[in-house]
């Protein structure tokens, strides 16, 4: 896998809304956030997003960054199903 072909700035807005995370809840409680309510979170910013209001007015921060955060905790819980299966060496081979 090639870790260097990801842009600088998605890892950023991904620390960023983690680290924002922490000013509301204790550190990695999200692992134990129900999953629907993950997906419930993305929606909104996404259709927040798409009607135009690029920045979430709680946070200051843009709703595509914490789209991308409520994404990214949707895949981890699909890598722990996965992970020690063979589907996951599927997943993770570089092709």
């Amino acid at each position: 896998l090639r870790y260097d072909l990801l842009p600088w700035e998605v890892l950023e807005a991904l620390a960023t809304i983690y680290t924002y995370g922490l000013t509301k809840y204790p550190a990695n409680t999200w692992q134990e956030v129900e999953l629907e309510r993950i997906k419930a979170a993305a929606m909104r910013h996404e259709v927040e997003r798409d009607k135009g209001n690029l920045i979430d007015p709680e946070s200051g921060y843009p709703h595509s960054f914490h789209s991308l955060w409520n994404r990214a905790v949707i895949a981890y819980h699909d890598a722990q199903k996965l992970k020690d299966s063979d589907d996951w060496a599927r997943t993770t081979s570089y092709i």
